[in-house]
């Protein structure tokens, strides 16, 4: 088990290599584009079309939250809102084929952006890292 210094020094590390990579992400987004608009639009790919509720689940944030996300979205052509026939109250989110283009765009920058930021590692770190990352992995899925 880790020390609680240990602990204290990684969530510290962690917690700064995220806001770097989240600079970087909106740096190169220009704004166009949110961390959490790319998680949906990853999320549509996955899964297919899917209902906000569910949505808001496994991105951990309310129906209003995925709402005002999908609003962006739908309004640059990256989604479709569609209610369900049966129950007008359940609408329906579907990655658009813009949306498709769009999200794999940016992966690509993605990325150049992770490349960029493992530049200052040699190989035995990156296969340190990855072994890690591989355990860390495992650990949250048992």
């Amino acid at each position: 088990m880790p020390s609680r210094e240990d602990v204290v020094e990684l969530s510290t590390m962690f917690k700064l290599i995220m806001r770097n990579a989240n600079t970087e992400w909106n740096k190169r987004m220009q704004g166009n584009m949110s961390l959490s608009q790319f998680k949906l639009l990853y999320w549509l790919k996955q899964g297919g079309q899917q209902r906000v509720s569910d949505l808001a689940e496994k991105m951990c944030i309310s129906a209003a939250a995925i709402t005002g996300l999908a609003d962006k979205l739908s309004a640059d052509g990256n989604i479709d809102r569609v209610r369900d026939e049966e129950d007008r109250r359940v609408v329906y989110i579907d990655i658009t084929d813009k949306g498709k283009a769009t999200l794999d765009q940016i992966s690509d920058d993605q990325k150049e952006t992770l490349s960029m930021m493992l530049d200052c590692l040699d190989p035995e770190d990156i296969a340190h890292l990855k072994r890690i990352f591989k355990k860390l992995s495992v650990q949250f899925h048992t």
